[in-house]
C-alpha cells in the first residue's frame, strides 16, 4: 500500500512542479513584454497561449490523480508511463517546430520578428516540458520497476 501513497505522491509533485513552471512562464513573459523590443510581443503571444493550454492540462491532470488500488497499480503505473512517453515525444516535436520558426525568422518579412518571438518561446517550453517529463517519466519508472520486484 505504501507504493500506492508513493505512486499518488509523485504525480502530486509533478503536477505541482508543473504549476510552478506556469507561473515562471507567466512572469517570464511579462517581464520580456515589458522590457523587450518588438520581437519580444511574438514570445508573450506564444508564452500566454502555452500557458493557458497548461493551465488547463493541470486542471485536468489534479482532478484524475487519486491514490491508485493495489490491485491496479501495474496497470496505472503502465497507463502513465505510455501517456508520458507520448508527452516526451510531443515536446521533442515542439521543439522542432520552434527551430523551424527560428529559422524562418530569418527571412526577411513583416512577421520575421513574430517568429523569432515564436520560436524562442516554442523552445522555452518544450524544453521546460520536455525536462519536467523526463524526470517524471524516470521516478514513474522507479516506482513500476519496484512493484514488479516485489510481485516477483
Amino acid at each position: 500500500m505504501e507504493l500506492c501513497r508513493a505512486a499518488y505522491e509523485v504525480a502530486l509533485l509533478h503536477c505541482r512542479v508543473f504549476i510552478a513552471f506556469i507561473v515562471i512562464s507567466i512572469f517570464l513573459a511579462i517581464f520580456v513584454e515589458y522590457f523587450g523590443k518588438k520581437k519580444a510581443r511574438g514570445f508573450f503571444v506564444m508564452t500566454m497561449t502555452w500557458v493557458v493550454i497548461n493551465f488547463i492540462v493541470a486542471l485536468l491532470l489534479f482532478h484524475h490523480i487519486r491514490i491508485p488500488e493495489l490491485a491496479y497499480l501495474e496497470k496505472t503505473l503502465t497507463h502513465i508511463l505510455n501517456w508520458v512517453g507520448i508527452n516526451i515525444l510531443l515536446d521533442f516535436f515542439y521543439g522542432i517546430c520552434g527551430l523551424i520558426l527560428l529559422r524562418r525568422s530569418h527571412f526577411r518579412s513583416k512577421w520575421s520578428d513574430y517568429l523569432w518571438g515564436f520560436g524562442v518561446a516554442v523552445l522555452f517550453q518544450s524544453g521546460g516540458l520536455l525536462l519536467l517529463d523526463l524526470i517524471f517519466f524516470y521516478r514513474v519508472d522507479v516506482l513500476y520497476n519496484t512493484f514488479l520486484e516485489l510481485v516477483n
